[in-house]
């Protein structure tokens, strides 16, 4: 059995070059309890603690000492052990920077996938502290990519979560499959899309990972990346050609409904082109011609127009959108495909009352001049007056009442626009109204 003098006396004579195998004509492990050792002319009683030969393997590991652990592994020290602070040898080497050890001690290890106290195998130990050629070892010897940890990841998870994706090259390399899959059936280019790692995404297709397969919750990665708004993921998967490009997802919509929401017009055009339906509804029957509407894109409307794309299936219609958006030029173009200016959608609220909510009066004044009624109101009675009242938008207030709006109009409540005003301390609107009054 060796000693821990070793280590005590080269720390207490750190300028000698002297080693104390050479002023010793006997091992260590024979000398008694008590004993003196001799260092430049004097002589030193030390103690004899006796350690056991794992806790020496792990102090010559730690200490980075080669010939130390070859003497602790050449004397039958196994390495299928953890410590008192939870790690085995392989993962006491891996966290040194002697690739020499580490080799010495891979060789002598029998379990690769060996968890230490917090849940780590080698190879997840090895991608953490970002040892790329500890990794590639540790795969040749046979370490598992595909072992999950106590959390149910794999080192291959890892791998991609850390956004380097040398580890992956590592592991495709030898030609690997890259249609891992793990417990939630989610394959490496689910993790990289919600990641939003594009360098890794594009590596995992230029190797031929498939980008139609669905997960446990059947998302597949066009829907997760259209969701998540990971444009750039969304327009890898685009530019190979991926399929379920109809499929609804947990949002209730289909990525073509988040693209248009998104006013993405460059992704829009690649996922019409794909076969995306242009009239598809989702969970609240909404078309994505009504989300383009709202964006203030007329490139983005005309090009789903171009497309088939009906106003009339929307469950909303989508100039009401363009209302909401204050999106002149939509507006304008659905009123010239014949559009009704006084139309009111289902919730009973006409285009010219949408129009103030979205606080542009050029919208508000061309309503008015193609002909929208100035007075009609919601279904509590409530006029553009006194909405833009309530608003507070002094200038449609102005632009109302300049334009013939009736002052004298009651809501459901019995409140005229000058109530309105009056109600909420609006001096200014209120001298306004009462002016136009003469």
């Amino acid at each position: 059995m060796r000693s821990k003098l070793f280590a005590f006396y080269l720390h207490s004579f750190p300028n000698s070059s002297i080693k104390i195998r050479e002023q010793i004509d006997k091992p260590l492990r024979e000398f008694e309890k008590f004993t003196c050792l001799p260092d430049l002319g004097s002589f030193f009683v030390f103690p004899m603690v006796s350690v056991s030969p794992k806790e020496d393997l792990v102090s010559g590991i730690i200490a980075e000492d080669f010939d130390r652990v070859e003497w602790a592994l050449k004397n039958g020290v196994g390495t299928d052990f953890l410590t008192p602070e939870g790690d085995s040898p392989l993962h006491l080497a891996i966290l040194q920077k002697n690739q020499k050890i580490f080799e010495l001690i891979l060789d002598h290890s029998e379990n690769l996938d060996q968890f230490t106290s917090e849940g780590k195998t080698p190879l997840l130990l090895s991608i953490e502290k970002g040892r790329l050629e500890y990794f590639h070892l540790l795969l040749k010897k046979g370490a598992n990519p595909f072992f999950p940890d106590e959390k149910g990841k794999s080192p291959l998870e890892y791998s991609v979560e850390s956004k380097d994706f040398h580890f992956l090259k590592v592991f495709f390399r030898d030609g690997q499959s890259p249609d891992f899959i793990n417990q939630d059936k989610e394959t490496l280019v689910h993790l990289a899309i919600r990641i939003n790692n594009e360098g890794i995404l594009g590596f995992l297709l230029e190797n031929g990972a498939d980008p139609n397969k669905a997960n446990s919750k059947m998302q597949y990665p066009i829907q997760i990346a259209a969701e998540l708004g990971h444009w750039g993921c969304m327009n890898l998967l685009l530019d190979t050609g991926v399929e379920h490009v109809n499929e609804i997802g947990s949002s209730g919509k289909s990525p073509l409904h988040l693209t248009c929401e998104a006013g993405n017009l460059t992704l829009t055009k690649k996922i019409l082109e794909l076969g995306a339906d242009p009239n598809l509804t989702d969970s609240e029957g909404l078309t994505a011609l009504y989300y383009a509407s709202g964006k203030n894109d007329i490139e983005l409307v005309e090009c789903l127009l171009s497309k088939n794309a009906d106003p009339a299936l929307s469950a909303l219609h989508p100039i009401s959108n363009a209302c909401d958006g204050g999106s002149i030029s939509v507006v304008q173009l659905f009123l010239e495909t014949g559009m009704e200016p006084n139309f009111v959608n289902k919730n009973g609220e006409p285009l010219l009352l949408r129009a103030v909510h979205s606080q542009n009066p050029e919208l508000v004044e061309l309503l008015i001049d193609r002909g929208a009624n100035i007075n009609q109101g919601n279904k509590e009675g409530r006029t553009p007056l006194m909405e833009a009242v309530i608003s507070k938008n002094i200038s449609i207030v102005e632009l109302l009442l300049k334009k013939g709006a009736d002052r004298s109009l009651k809501d459901n409540s019995g409140y005229s626009a000058l109530t309105w005003a009056g109600a909420a301390d609006l001096v200014e609107i209120e001298r306004l109204i009462r002016s136009s009054t003469g």
